[in-house]
C-alpha cells in the first residue's frame, strides 16, 4: 500500500485523479430530440418503430448515467477539498480517524456505489444494443459480461471486460491492476459483512483500516475504466439508423 508506486512519481495522488476525472465527459443534451423552439421529445413507445423504441430505451439509460457522473464527481470534489495526506508517512490503522478521512471515507463509499451502478448500466446498454433479451430486472453485470465473452460469437470487448474484471492485483502498473476485484470487495464487506474503514481484529473480521485516499485510487480508477467502456460502446452504436423512422 505504497502511494508512490506505478502512478505517483511524477505527480500528487490527488493531482492524478484530478486529471482522471477531468477526462470523463458526458453531455446531458446528448440524446435530446427538439421539437420546435425550446421543446424536446420527452419519451416514446410504439409497437412497431423497433428502432426509435431502442434510441429511446438508451437515452432513458445515458440520462441515468449523466445523473450519477455527475453525484460521483460532487463527491469527488468533496474529497479533494478536505486535504487528505498524500503520503503514508502518518499512517496508523490503530489511531483514532481524522475527521477529514472519516468524511472523506463516507464520499468515497458513496463513489462506490454509484460506481457500481455503473457498470450495471453499461450491462443494460449491452443488453439493448446487441438485443440480448435479459429482463431489465434480471441484468447482472458480471454474469452478462461473462456470457458475451465465451464462444465463437463472443463480443470483443465483452471479453475485455470480463478479463478486467478477473485482474490480479497489481500496484506496479498504471493504472493499478485489480482495482474492480478490489473495490467489490470493499462495497461487498462494507453491505454484507462489516465496514473495511473500521480496524478490527476478531474471530469475526480482520481488518486494517485504508487510508482514505488508497480506497479512492482504486474506485477513480474503476470509474474511469467503466465510463471508457460506456463510451467506447456508445460511439459503436448506428443512432442515424436509430433515428432513420422519424427522419426523411
Amino acid at each position: 500500500m505504497v502511494f508512490e508506486k506505478g502512478n505517483f512519481r511524477m505527480e500528487t495522488p490527488s493531482k492524478y485523479l484530478q486529471r482522471i476525472v477531468n477526462k470523463i465527459i458526458y453531455n446531458e443534451d446528448e440524446f435530446k430530440i427538439y421539437w420546435g423552439d425550446n421543446r424536446y421529445v420527452m419519451g416514446f413507445n410504439s409497437p412497431t418503430m423497433a428502432n426509435l423504441n431502442k434510441f429511446f430505451s438508451i437515452k432513458t439509460v445515458y440520462d441515468t448515467i449523466v445523473d450519477i457522473d455527475r453525484k460521483i464527481k460532487y463527491s469527488f470534489n468533496k474529497i479533494l477539498n478536505m486535504n487528505l495526506p498524500e503520503t503514508l508517512k502518518e499512517y496508523n490503522p490503530f489511531s483514532k480517524q481524522a475527521d477529514n478521512e472519516y468524511w472523506a471515507m463516507y464520499y468515497v463509499e458513496n463513489i462506490i456505489f454509484r460506481t457500481s451502478t455503473l457498470w450495471d448500466l453499461l450491462a443494460q446498454l449491452y443488453n439493448i444494443h446487441f438485443d440480448l433479451k435479459y429482463d431489465i430486472d434480471k441484468v447482472y453485470y458480471r454474469t452478462l459480461f461473462n456470457n458475451c465473452a465465451q464462444g465463437k460469437n463472443a463480443i470483443p470487448q465483452a471479453k475485455r471486460i470480463d478479463a478486467y474484471f478477473r485482474e490480479e492485483d497489481n500496484m506496479d502498473t498504471t493504472p493499478w491492476g485489480g482495482n474492480h476485484a478490489y473495490v467489490t470487495e470493499f462495497r461487498n464487506k462494507m453491505t454484507h459483512r462489516n465496514a473495511p474503514s473500521i480496524s478490527a481484529i476478531n474471530q469475526y473480521a480482520t481488518e486494517l483500516r485504508p487510508p482514505a485516499m488508497y480506497v479512492l485510487i482504486r474506485v477513480i480508477e474503476d470509474y474511469a475504466q467503466v465510463s471508457h467502456y460506456i463510451n467506447e460502446l456508445l460511439s459503436q452504436i448506428d443512432f442515424e439508423k436509430l433515428l432513420s423512422e422519424i427522419r426523411p
